[in-house]
């Protein structure tokens, strides 16, 4: 998928939630906020309500979990992020 992104062949990134991109915090946020956008790829993880055509971002959905004291790494792979 990189490489296609690359290459300018993807135009939009959808997944179930943030936890599909990856368990590395730091590449997730890399990829959703810098890489895609600078490429214009549109992000969207459908379970957390994350678009980035309409300014929600991944950091901004970790900064929530961490403001409000919530896990950000389910104990059950059935639990949500947040």
């Amino acid at each position: 998928m990189v490489r296609l992104a690359e290459v300018g062949k993807v135009k939009t990134v959808i997944v179930k939630n943030i936890s599909r991109m990856g368990r590395d915090y730091l590449k997730v946020v890399y990829y959703t906020e810098s890489f895609f956008a600078e490429r214009d790829i549109r992000y969207i993880a459908i379970s957390d309500s994350v678009d980035s055509d309409k300014g929600e971002t991944t950091s901004t959905h970790f900064a929530i979990c961490l403001t409000t004291s919530m896990p950000i790494i389910p104990t059950r792979k059935s639990e949500p992020l947040c």
